[in-house]
Formats: structure tokens, sequence, C-alpha cells
């Protein structure tokens, strides 16, 4: 290329991916994608009759990738110019490919036109429907008679269903060949799965919604046997609840009855828990009538110690949601997520109840365990079963679900923009100063955690979840899981 043309052609492909911006900045500060961009604007610059490209749009947002395919288009039917690409993107290759070659570890298995190797290679998508409740006749006749299904076995409460052409599902359909995908973005597998799930679900009138919610039960359970299996996610979340709800609170209870009440200072007229009676002139009703040692016990374990509890199911939901959204990358495990027949609610869902349920489960058991705690090792002090003050109640069966999804929602955000677990986790757990703000508010007396409180708090907490949410299942569509893996 003549040098008098080399700087027009490296403005004219800076500027088609979007590099101009950072056209003097070193390679090491650009991402992933912005690199990518790079290596295709460098292999275009000098316009080759033949190019060669490996995967051109791994790691790009939708737009860019589009931009891309665009580009390969007008390269070999405008241009003339002779494409060799490899990718595993079969939409990608049907849509931009004359010709194509399936591989296997370096054996040339299929070559051919698309159409040609679907007809002959692809013979249909098998799903196999197994019910729990008895089989109706309606079911397997409404299958038969769905466009595109060939052959309905029957084996008991089994079913295996072929899928050849497109099926009759209303908004898309499957198409006739491998991996195709249709105008919604959906593949095909998923497409069959959806479309034999309206029919049988029409034939019974809506009695096989349950589905849904197997398929979004049977998400929940992968992940949480996927966190049980990384070691860095099970340790703490056996250790800190273990602290919490055991250990400190026997600390708290029994160091101060080995020990002098009159000489130690945060009993005194002065001290610590004086100043907090002051503060919060709620607590007087409260505390009055009660022993130095009493009101100790009640102030740090009934009032004070409250909002740690907190942590417990924030932490959990945190574990298991960077383990399930960001492990997806670490374990490349999204190729086999994208193509679940799962629709993105449901994909969206199952991972969300892996990581709340056993969160907000975490709560409640630690919360009945610690009052077992309590209530036995004070009982010297205070002679009844005192524990659970009312604020618990709401603190526990409102407050702690609403922070547990607050801890899964922000995770998805930060798990969109990193690599690996420990970088999700991390992150994530600083929404603990969110619960220290909270401590901090009961000792300078600027919140008092009484019921009303706790529902206001928890209120204020479930309207930011469902703002998460929606923003969390905009992260997990199928679009975006496609342009980040």
């Amino acid at each position: 290329m003549p040098e008098s043309q080399l700087a027009q052609r490296v403005d004219e492909a800076l500027d088609f991916f979007d590099l101009s911006r950072r056209a003097n900045d070193r390679v090491t500060t650009f991402s992933r994608g912005m690199k990518q961009r790079l290596a295709l604007a460098r292999a275009l610059i000098h316009e080759p009759p033949l190019l060669f490209l490996d995967e051109p749009t791994s790691g790009l947002d939708p737009e860019a990738a589009r931009h891309v395919t665009q580009m390969i288009q007008q390269l070999s039917h405008q241009q003339g110019r002779t494409v060799c690409l490899c990718t595993h993107n079969l939409n990608e290759a049907q849509r931009l490919c004359d010709r194509v070659a399936v591989m296997n570890q370096g054996r040339l298995l299929a070559p051919g036109a698309p159409v040609e190797l679907a007809r002959t290679l692809w013979s249909g998508v098998w799903v196999d429907i197994e019910f729990r409740a008895p089989l109706a006749d309606a079911v397997a006749d409404a299958l038969w008679s769905v466009r595109g299904v060939s052959d309905v076995q029957r084996d008991g409460e089994r079913l295996a269903v072929r899928v050849v052409r497109r099926c009759n599902s209303g908004s898309g359909g499957v198409s006739g060949s491998a991996g195709r995908v249709d105008h919604a973005g959906q593949p095909a597998p998923v497409l069959a799965g959806r479309c034999l799930f309206r029919a049988a679900a029409t034939a019974t009138g809506g009695a096989v919604m349950h589905w849904r919610v197997l398929r979004t039960i049977a998400i929940a359970l992968k992940d949480l046997k996927e966190v049980a299996q990384n070691r860095a996610a099970l340790v703490p979340a056996i250790i800190v609840p273990l602290v919490f709800i055991v250990l400190l609170p026997l600390f708290i209870i029994l160091a101060p009855a080995l020990l002098d009440f009159t000489t130690i200072p945060l009993f005194s007229t002065e001290g610590p828990v004086q100043m907090m009676k002051e503060n919060i002139p709620a607590l007087a009703d409260e505390l009055a009538g009660l022993n130095e040692q009493q009101a100790w016990i009640v102030l740090m374990i009934g009032y004070f110690f409250a909002l740690f509890m907190l942590i417990l199911p924030l932490m959990l939901s945190t574990i298991v949601a960077a383990d399930s959204f960001v492990g997806e990358k670490e374990r490349k495990t999204i190729e086999a997520l994208i193509y679940t027949p799962a629709s993105d609610t449901e994909l969206f869902l199952g991972k969300m109840l892996a990581s709340v349920a056993p969160a907000v489960a975490l709560g409640w058991l630690g919360f009945l365990v610690y009052g077992v705690v309590v209530n036995g090792a004070s009982w010297h002090a205070m002679g009844r079963i005192w524990f659970p003050p009312a604020a618990w109640r709401p603190l526990m069966l409102w407050v702690a679900p609403a922070i547990a999804v607050l801890g899964m929602a922000v995770t998805v955000m930060i798990s969109a923009r990193v690599q690996t677990f420990m970088e999700a986790y991390q992150i994530s757990g600083s929404l603990v100063v969110l619960v220290l703000a909270l401590v901090i508010g009961q000792v300078t007396g600027v919140l008092y955690m009484s019921v009303g409180v706790a529902l206001a708090v928890g209120l204020a907490l479930w309207l930011i979840d469902a703002a998460m949410i929606w923003l969390g299942m905009r992260t997990m569509a199928r679009e975006a899981l496609l342009a980040r893996r």
C-alpha cells in the first residue's frame, strides 16, 4: 500500500471500529472487545484479497458484532474478496458463508453449502419429556398435531418428541437447519422446547404450566450443586454463621458473668450502656427494672447485635450469586446455558432462586439457633426466655429476605463486568457497609430499630430490589450473554 494512503486507511479503520478516541492509548489498557476490534482493523488495513478470520465477533457487543458481519458480507459479495471464517456460531456461519466445512479435532467431517448440510446432517431435535403426574392422551395428540413434529414415542409417563421442521409456535418456530436462529434470536433447540410446551399446555388447558417452575428449580439445583463444589464459596458459608450465631453471642453473654461488673467501665454510670440509654429514650422502658448484667445482655444481644444478623443472608446470597453468574464464565458453560430450552426469565429466576432461597433459609435457621443459644446461655442472668424482642420478627422475616435479594441483584450487575468468582465476591462484599451504617445509626441514637422502622427499611429495600431485578434480567438476556462470552 502506498504510504500516502496509509494514514487515511488507518483513520478509516479506527473510525469504523469506533477506536478513534483511543488511537493514542496503549493496547494494554484496552478491553477484550476493543482488542478484538483492533485486530480486525489491522487485518483489513491493506485490503487483502484473501482474508482469514478466527472468531471475528467473539467478545464484541451486539452492535459491533453486527457491524463486523456486515463488513464481511461487503468484502465478499460486493468487493469479491475471499473470506475464510472459523466460527462456532452456526447462525453466523449460515448467514455469511456460501460453503461450510464441519470439522472435529482437525478432521474434515462434512463440506458443502449450508442448506445441503442442514438437509443431510440435521434430522431433528429430540425432546424428552417426563411427567410426574399421569400423562393425558390429549398431550400426545396435541404434539402430533404440531407442524414440524415428525415422531412422538410414549413409554409410560415419558414422551420422546422429534422436531424436524418449523413448528407453529406463535412468535417463532424451529428451522430445519442445524443451529438456525429465527428473527427473535432464539436457538432452534430452545424454540423446539417452547413449541412443544405450548402444544402440551394448550391440550391440557394449562395444567402443565408447572413445567416452568420445574425448569426454574432445575437451574437452581444445578447452580447449588456447583457452588457446593467451590471450596472458596463453601468455607465462608460455614465459618461466618458459626461465629455470628454461636461463638459471639456466647462470648458476649458469658464473659461479663465471670467478672465483677463494678470494675468494668462498660457498666459504669458513664459507660456505653448508660450512654445508649440516654441517646435512645425508647430503650428506657425495655431496660427498666433490669440490673446491669441483664441490661447488657438485652442491649447487646437483643438490640445492638440484631442488625449484624443481616450479614448472614447478605453474605450467602452474594457468594452463590457470584459463583452462579460469573462462574458460568470461569467454567466455560455459557454455551450450554444459552441453548437451554428455558426462557431468559426462567434462567434468571432459577439463578435468583439458587442465590436467595439458601440465604433466606440460613437467616431464618440462624435466627432459631441464635434464639436457643441466647436463651440457654443467658438463663442464669435472666431467669426466663426473653428472646426474641418484637423488632427481631420483621427484621428477620421482612428485612433479611430483602437484603438477600439486594445482594443477589448487585452481584448480577457486578458479574457482568468481572471475569472471576473472587472478583465478584470481593466487590459485592462491600454491601456490608450498608449493614454497618444501620448499626452505627443505632449506636449513635439516630436510628431505633423498632417494628415500624424495620418495616419501613424493608419496604425501601424491596423497592430497590425491584429496580435491580429489572436491570439484572436485561443483563441475563441471551443477546447480552452472547456478547460477553
